[in-house]
């Protein structure tokens, strides 16, 4: 999946995010109106995924946060002034 065109309405999910092993995504951009999410929110290891630009108005997650990418050159997206009910984690990681 190259795009998440097609999500661009989409406020508020009742399940959870999960976005891992995409190595062709370069950014969430579709889910760009996405202000809360019920379950959690994974991103891991997406090659392409430099930038969490998208999920700029993603303030409140109900499960865990999970951010962990090797591509992403900052995380601030996803950090400062949001609200998440259980575990929030971030990481950089390098790829050998």
């Amino acid at each position: 999946m190259t795009s998440l065109a097609g999500f661009e309405a989409l406020r508020t999910l009742g399940g959870a995010v999960v976005i891992v092993v995409n190595d062709s995504l370069a950014s969430p951009a579709g889910l760009s109106a996405l202000t809360a999410v019920v379950g959690g929110v994974t991103i891991e290891s997406n090659r392409a995924l430099a930038s969490l630009t998208g999920l700029d108005n993603l303030t409140s997650v109900g499960g865990d946060l999970i951010i962990k990418d090797s591509a992403l050159a900052d995380l601030s997206a996803s950090t400062a002034s949001r609200s998440c009910k259980a575990a929030c984690w971030s990481r950089k990681e390098t790829r050998r």
